[in-house]
């Protein structure tokens, strides 16, 4: 069934799917704020910017270190990446979490077919960023339930008493 299209033309349907993915995160966060979504609570970005940081944090690393050169495999930076802006959309219960799943096991399957990653190398990728991102949302989640429920007030500011 790949064969429907070159090896270019995939390409650029490679190149195209984290900008496309990087919209639709973007988008649903607006969306959310807009609309004041108790998902999101407006806090949404906050996750997924320290995810992207933390993306780019242990592509550096390996590249200092050599981890994944030292087991003959290669950190895939595109793969977290992905992870990074689908799993705000994924632990947010945004509707079309499925399509979002899917779309990343396609996008990985593509990579393998283009030759440009293992799955060995997906697979370690995703063990070593994806509990990182998993903490990430899933603190944001709690800190936002608590803001709501009043326990924990959002700034430190103190309206003046008269």
């Amino acid at each position: 069934m790949m064969d429907l299209l070159t090896y270019q033309q995939w390409d650029f349907v490679a190149d195209a799917y984290i900008p496309i993915l990087a919209a639709a995160s973007l988008y649903q966060i607006w969306k959310s704020i807009k609309q004041k979504s108790s998902v999101w609570n407006g806090s949404g970005i906050r996750p997924m910017l320290w995810s992207v940081v933390i993306v780019y944090l242990v592509m550096k690393i390996d590249a200092a270190t050599g981890i994944w050169s030292s087991l003959e495999l290669d950190y895939s930076t595109h793969l977290a990446l992905s992870l990074a802006l689908a799993f705000p959309l994924v632990r947010g219960f945004w509707p079309w979490r499925f399509l979002v799943l899917l779309s990343i096991l396609l996008y990985a399957s593509l990579m393998v077919y283009q030759n440009y990653h293992t799955t060995e190398d997906l697979l370690t990728t995703t063990l070593v960023v994806l509990p990182v991102l998993w903490f990430l949302t899933a603190n944001a989640n709690s800190r936002n339930k608590l803001n709501r429920s009043g326990q924990i007030p959002r700034t430190t500011e103190h309206s003046p008493t008269g």
